[in-house]
């Protein structure tokens, strides 16, 4: 202690608590640099010891936190999220109040066992696509969302960080530990009078706000690729239209090309061939997820699977450009693959004798790093970015969706306290590779 308040600390701490305060709304600083501030003040000022200071890294929430937020991780990496949020979109046409109405129950229930943070991420580009369908603005869903996701959290013990902090407390106090549900009729009853004000005021009090950003949430960006159906592909014989990898809301099917010859026109009753080539629009991950494939089922047109693993795919800029684009050229002259091409919001096909790359254009590469930064300095192109997006895992969502549920009923039934259950479910969807470390 440098500095001794003497009589004056009460004082001296409630000042420093509404600084700190008014620095966080004022975000001049990054939070956790406020926040840091805010203990390296207390510690100067003699308001903290630093036996208090270990005391509260020791507690046992912060460790129940991290672990809960594996397992979330997890959920959205094996594209468990993605899929409740597909099959939502599906609904909002024949019955958008009811979708809207269940999309906020989803999220309320998906909060109560999972960390808010992860499902308001995977949650914000839907209430986007819901807010396009039902013709209103975004502006009046996404506080209702984050209000919904709140008072979910607040249902279970594990709902929100601070419940376990809370529990944490109480127990250095030396009072009984919180059961997982011990909180759920206080909470429930606070969630439906929450959502039951929402679903009055919300209209009333949230204004109409349409933006350009609104738009670029709301509609994944998505690229047009074409794959390769191998010799002795399990999805031979297989209906195109059937193949669930083509009928993800992220994916559309576009062109089934056998032997240089276009089948569009009955694309939807074609069985795939050896050496048949699909084209598609597809998300980013989904492009990822193509290209990260063994190669079993298709691979990307070109790409050879046996490398992948070794290549980077990286978004460029076109800078400035002339003259008919040469796919193959690229690949023949650096052994860089354009795997796809973005212009103005759309996807742009890439199979056109006569197609031109223009300045703004930004191209899907695949290949070795240094041959990538060759042909950008080759062809006038700007690196953008590795692709941050990233495969999902698909066939591992029922080990992460059974971890999860294992937590919970272990907790719940008062088999063991939360944080070994947390600890191990983390530790199972590493070691199943559900989610990276």
């Amino acid at each position: 202690m440098l500095i001794d308040l003497g009589p004056y600390a009460p004082y001296g701490a409630l000042l420093l608590v509404m600084t700190v305060f008014a620095v966080f709304v004022s975000e001049r600083f990054a939070a956790e640099v406020t926040a840091l501030g805010g203990v390296a003040l207390a510690l100067l000022l003699g308001l903290v010891g630093v036996d208090d200071v270990l005391k509260a890294l020791s507690n046992p929430a912060p460790a129940t936190i991290g672990a809960m937020f594996v397992l979330s991780a997890a959920l959205v990496r094996t594209g468990v999220l993605d899929t409740l949020a597909e099959w939502l979109g599906h609904g909002i046409t024949h019955r958008p109040t009811v979708t809207i109405a269940l999309f906020f129950l989803l999220a309320a229930i998906a909060s109560a066992f999972m960390n808010n943070t992860p499902v308001i991420m995977i949650l914000i580009p839907v209430v986007f696509g819901l807010a396009r369908r039902c013709g209103t603005s975004a502006s009046r869903l996404l506080m209702p969302l984050s209000f919904v996701v709140i008072m979910g959290g607040t249902c279970t013990l594990i709902g929100t960080s601070t419940n376990l902090l809370v529990d944490g407390v109480s127990r250095k106090l030396g009072l009984a530990p919180f059961a997982l549900l011990e909180i759920a009729p206080l909470g429930i009853a606070l969630a439906l009078a929450g959502s039951l004000y929402l679903f009055l005021a919300a209209p009333l009090l949230l204004p109409e706000r349409s933006t350009v950003s609104e738009h670029a949430l709301g509609v994944r960006r998505s690229w047009q690729v074409e794959l390769f159906v191998p010799p002795g592909s399990p999805l031979i014989g297989q209906k195109v239209a059937e193949v669930a990898d083509f009928r993800r809301s992220t994916t559309q099917l576009v062109d089934l090309i056998r032997e240089d010859v276009s089948l569009r026109r009955q694309l939807r009753d074609e069985v795939l061939n050896a050496g048949d080539r699909v084209v598609v629009h597809a998300s980013d991950s989904e492009v990822i997820g193509f290209r990260s494939s063994d190669a079993k089922e298709f691979a990307i047109a070109g790409t050879e699977p046996a490398l992948a693993r070794r290549h980077k795919v990286v978004e460029a800029l076109v800078k400035d450009r002339k003259g008919v684009f040469s796919a193959l050229g690229w690949r023949r002259s650096h052994g860089v693959y354009p795997i796809a091409v973005h212009r103005h919001g759309s996807a742009v096909d890439l199979q056109d004798e006569t197609f031109h790359l223009r300045p703004g254009d930004t191209v899907l590469l695949d290949g070795p790093a240094d041959e990538i930064a060759r042909l950008a300095r080759d062809e006038d192109l700007i690196l953008l970015a590795p692709m941050q997006a990233r495969a999902y895992r698909r066939d591992k969502a029922p080990i992460a969706l059974a971890v999860l549920a294992l937590v919970v009923a272990g907790a719940a039934l008062n088999f063991a306290p939360i944080l070994p259950l947390a600890i191990i479910g983390a530790a199972i969807v590493l070691l199943t590779r559900c989610v990276e470390p």
